[in-house]
């Protein structure tokens, strides 16, 4: 049972109501999720990330790109098997009225990998984000369709394995950023700025762009 409350008390915070509820849920699970991390911002994480070993590059990116396309992922619930005290985790199609989560996928045209540092262009990656079942697609679409240009900090994550090669978004779909016309980024999923951002809601994008590391 304690491995249940602990899934959905990551994966099931308040709903909310207002506009942008979408990117507002997104922000309360990232406030109330409480994991030790092997960083304290978003710079940090970049420099993580571009010194993960060759054999593990691939598996974490940022990336600075466009959200073409919102759509449907799939729906899930658990339950804990009695038998063997493990969370076994149930998949429906989308918008199935016995699930606890939905799961909602951005198709993104990558524009330039920041880390680990590449010149290649990978085109376009599928991300995905976890809602729970009080947010309806069009929400998300109406919050995440129209953008312009991303900052995304991402991880393959097991949340997605039921599709190859979906990336998840950072604390929990939170470390998005968005670019402005002064060149920094706006976090609109994350409603404290906390220690991941300095105190600060902006973060220059040309900072995430370290002129010593080889590229």
């Amino acid at each position: 049972m304690l491995l249940l409350v602990l899934v959905l008390g990551i994966l099931l915070p308040a709903s909310c109501g207002s506009d942008g509820e979408a990117l507002e849920h997104i922000a309360n699970r990232s406030d109330s999720a409480s994991r030790e991390r092997t960083y304290s911002s978003v710079t940090e994480l970049r420099d993580l990330i571009t010194q993960r070993k060759e054999s593990e590059v691939g598996n974490e990116l940022v990336v600075v790109g466009e959200i073409t396309e919102v759509s449907r992922g799939a729906s899930f619930s658990w339950d804990v098997d009695d038998t063997t005290d493990t969370v076994v985790k149930t998949q429906y199609p989308f918008g199935d009225d016995r699930a606890m989560v939905r799961t909602i996928h951005l198709t993104v045209a990558v524009s330039e990998v920041i880390a680990p540092p590449s010149e290649e262009n990978i085109g376009t990656i599928t991300v995905g984000l976890v809602f729970d079942s009080g947010i309806g697609f069009d929400a998300v679409n109406n919050d995440y369709s129209d953008l312009g240009t991303v900052v995304l900090f991402l991880s393959q994550s097991a949340v997605f394995d039921y599709e190859p090669g979906i990336y998840g978004i950072f604390e929990g779909g939170a470390l998005m950023g968005v670019l402005k016309n002064d060149g920094t980024l706006h976090f609109p999923a994350m409603s404290e700025p906390g220690i991941l951002l300095g105190g600060s809601r902006t973060i220059a994008l040309d900072t995430l762009r370290v002129g010593d590391v080889d590229r």
